[in-house]
């Protein structure tokens, strides 16, 4: 595993189009060497952007019938409520995509929490049983200091 580094770049939009890059470029490194990719997305204002990017000006950059996509969080709220972490996923991203529906694998917030945490407890497991592997990047924002996005790369975790 290589060494952590720390990137500073000069905006905001510096930063989605980096993440956006970065993610796409593990996302074909990960299918190339196991045919798959997993993508943990987040929820959030931060990467809406970037997800943006992905869909759009990095679109060719990934065969996206061969990546499946979880949540790592979801508000309780039905999916197309504009505080959904899903709808604004789908939205941003997910649409403009060739998906087949059963590539996203997202929290049901219109269920009770107990239920929704139930139910994708069991979706995670379905889901990853064809997966030999996770690399993700999700980003998220520093409890440290909020203003502050930051990307955590996992790459290669094994779930076998």
């Amino acid at each position: 595993m290589s060494e952590k580094q720390i990137i500073v770049l000069d905006d905001l939009q510096a930063l989605y189009v980096r993440a956006a890059e970065e993610i796409t470029h593990f996302a074909g490194e990960a299918i190339c060497t196991h045919g798959e990719f997993t993508l943990c997305l987040s929820g959030g204002s931060t990467p809406a952007a970037t997800y943006e990017l992905m869909a759009t000006r990095l679109k060719l950059s990934v065969d996206w019938k061969e990546v499946q996509f979880f949540w790592g969080d979801e508000r309780c709220v039905p999916p197309t409520d504009p505080a959904s972490n899903y709808e604004m996923a789908n939205r941003t991203m997910l649409s403009k995509l060739a998906l087949n529906p059963s590539q996203i694998h997202r929290i049901r917030g219109e269920d009770t929490p107990a239920d929704a945490a139930r139910n994708y407890e069991m979706e995670i497991f379905r889901g990853s049983t064809s997966c030999s592997s996770v690399s993700a990047i999700t980003p998220t924002r520093s409890r440290s200091s909020p203003a502050t996005p930051r990307f955590t790369s996992v790459n290669g975790l094994r779930l076998r």
